[in-house]
């Protein structure tokens, strides 16, 4: 803050004139500017260079590389998509087994939610619908009928006939 030498009053050092008597103070404020240099021309310490901070900045910078949300979002949904548009075919046991292992080997496998650090989905899932594949390109989709999984029909449930007829067609 810049004191006027006229009235005594503070002012901002953004102001070239006082606030309360108009006295021009832009020769006080330049001389007030060299006694107090900038904000910007310090260097400002970081939360990993502060002394009191026990911040492992590689742990940090490990946790950054992982998937944003955003991003995670957008290619869940666009597996559930493309499951949909796939008729939802999901791979028989024995190829979703191979495809989770293939995973589990894997440096971007995140043991803890079971999880793909490279596109952010979730691997018991996506290993099990066949028109995933994965972002590294180390299991495809599965095209062959004979290696989806045959779900029953959604109608196998109900009763052929209403039974009110005793089950006569008429």
């Amino acid at each position: 803050m810049i004191q006027c030498p006229n009235c005594n009053v503070f002012n901002h050092p953004i102001r070239d004139s006082c606030a309360k008597c108009g006295l021009d103070i832009t020769e006080i404020k330049k001389e007030w500017k060299k006694n107090n240099p900038s904000k910007k021309n310090k260097p400002e310490i970081s939360e990993y260079d502060h002394p009191l901070e026990k911040v492992n900045k590689k742990e940090k910078e490990k946790e950054t590389d992982n998937i944003n949300i955003l991003e995670k979002t957008a290619n869940i949904t666009k597996s559930f998509f493309n499951h949909a548009v796939n008729g939802f075919k999901t791979v028989n046991d024995s190829i979703q087994i191979e495809r989770f292992e293939i995973c589990k080997k894997c440096e971007l496998y995140e043991e803890s939610n079971k999880t793909c650090k490279e596109c952010g989905c979730y691997l018991e899932i996506k290993t099990l619908w066949a028109s995933e594949k994965c972002p590294l390109g180390k299991w495809g989709v599965v095209e062959s009928k004979d290696q989806h999984k045959q779900l029953p029909s959604p109608r196998s449930n109900f009763p052929k006939t209403c039974g009110g007829c005793g089950g006569k067609k008429t």
